[in-house]
């Protein structure tokens, strides 16, 4: 199939998920089950491009931002919405700087014993051999002359072991001939992975050659399993119906207050933590419970998914631009552009058709809908069919 094509229907796939609550994230890593993987990078963009659809829809609200925003229901209003995208973007840096392969002060265990092995490697350590050898002249200076695990010889020493890791394959089958490499690393050198993905590899064949001198960091990534999106569309699906059951006869509020902000803000970050759950379908939930309306409640999860995902896109693309990542595959941007225009003209739709039918509709059918993807996808799963 030529790859436009693929683009194109990843693209409509986009489009219609990005905010109907049953994970666009979820939706993208089923197709590409069968259609070929796109990069962290381009699901990020696509997204955002979807976003910047649905701004004309809500003209009216934007015109009050911009013309009446002295008036206090307005100023209140855009208050909370930067509080919940201030919450998500502190949340989503926090769990992107702990997520990171980047090894730290901290990721250091056994100080001593790590410096002694970088100072005077033994003949049978390839790791330590090689990690020596690629150190700046200035860091082996300061190895030579150090008088203990401080500031000034931290901050090198660590900046050259990131440039390391993060500059290639570090892998040889020699030169790990006497680590004890664990299953998750042989797996991951059999992938052959580049970009992103070698360097989680590099950073844990650090841990593998230094078991108790370098900690072990759980890394965060998409899953390339199908089995946690899953699980995440059936139980968001499951609980989708009993919020809705819940809410039988009683009267709902159209005001947003600040609880709802921070919940809103919070519950963003469910999406970042398990691809599958639904970022609107979570913030709608988590607004439904505390007493907001549905049409209200799908109006301020939008407004904030605006600015939180124009800023994912934009932080993605900055760090391709000014940070990329040795041996990653470059990114084809004809294909990105290509499949935000679609993405963005097919959530245009999407949007303007939910917003109508949130007005006298509940979202029970979106629940029967992911139970059923779910049960579906994990029958497959298990059937291998």
């Amino acid at each position: 199939m030529p790859d436009f094509i693929n683009i194109i229907i990843l693209g409509i796939i986009e489009g219609i998920t990005e905010f109907l609550p049953i994970s666009s994230t979820g939706h993208l890593l089923i197709a590409q089950h069968w259609l070929p993987r796109q990069s962290d990078l381009f699901n990020v963009v696509i997204q955002s491009g979807a976003v910047l659809a649905v701004i004309p829809l809500f003209s009216a609200r934007f015109r009050r931002f911009i013309f009446q925003w002295q008036e206090p229901a307005t100023r209140d209003y855009l208050l909370k919405l930067i509080l919940a995208f201030g919450l998500t973007g502190c949340g989503g840096l926090l769990l992107e700087h702990e997520g990171s392969p980047k090894l730290k002060a901290k990721d250091v265990l056994n100080p001593a014993s790590f410096l002694l092995r970088m100072e005077h490697p033994a003949e049978t350590d390839g790791v330590s051999l090689y990690i020596s050898t690629n150190l700046s002249s200035g860091t082996k200076d300061l190895l030579a002359q150090h008088t203990g695990w401080n500031s000034e010889l931290q901050q090198p020493l660590l900046k050259d072991l990131n440039r390391i890791i993060q500059s290639g394959p570090i892998y040889e089958s020699q030169r790990f001939a006497n680590a004890n490499l664990s299953a998750e690393a042989l797996k991951l050198i059999e992938e052959k992975p580049d970009g992103k993905d070698l360097v989680r590899l590099n950073r844990l064949l650090l841990h593998d050659a230094y078991p108790f001198e370098i900690a072990k960091k759980k890394q965060f990534k998409l899953p390339e399993e199908l089995t946690p999106v899953a699980w995440a569309l059936l139980v968001g699906g499951i609980i989708f119906l009993i919020v809705e059951f819940s809410l039988r006869g009683k009267k709902m509020s159209e005001n947003v207050t600040w609880i709802v902000a921070v919940a809103v803000g919070l519950g963003q970050l469910v999406a970042i933590i398990f691809p599958g759950a639904s970022r609107s379908g979570t913030t709608i939930m988590i607004s439904l419970l505390l007493g907001l309306s549905r049409p209200a409640a799908t109006e301020f999860s939008f407004l904030v998914s605006i600015p939180t995902m124009l800023a994912a896109g934009g932080y993605e693309i900055f760090k391709a631009l000014h940070h990329p990542v040795a041996g990653a595959p470059k990114e084809n941007w004809g294909m990105v552009i290509l499949c935000t225009v679609i993405s963005a003209a097919v959530s245009f739709v999407a949007v303007k058709w939910l917003l109508r039918y949130v007005q006298s509709h509940t979202f029970n059918a979106f629940g029967w809908y992911r139970i059923i993807v779910g049960v579906l996808l994990l029958g497959y799963l298990m059937t291998g069919h």
